[in-house]
């Protein structure tokens, strides 16, 4: 993530790098779903949590992608957020 760009322009520019298109609704619709507004503050002012939830937003962008690889999650955390959406504790 791009500290001086916001958490939305940041899932943009993944899209479009990645080859896909989001509109910015549809990255605050991902942003939100992960307990993020999409008010365009810059991801420098964000939490690391913020941050890493603004980064698993990319998921729900890219759900037909063929592999997701999502470092530094171990297996339980993993598990709840496949089924829950939420990285278990």
């Amino acid at each position: 993530m791009k500290d001086d760009l916001t958490a939305t322009e940041n899932l943009s520019i993944a899209c479009t790098l990645a080859g896909r298109t989001a509109s910015p609704q549809q990255a605050g619709e991902a942003l939100e779903s992960y307990g993020l507004a999409a008010d365009g503050v810059a991801v420098r002012r964000l939490s690391q949590g913020q941050r890493r939830r603004a980064a698993l937003a990319r998921l729900l962008l890219s759900a037909d992608a063929p592999l997701w690889l999502l470092d530094g999650f171990g297996p339980r955390k993993l598990a709840g957020l496949l089924v829950s959406g939420e990285p278990a504790s």
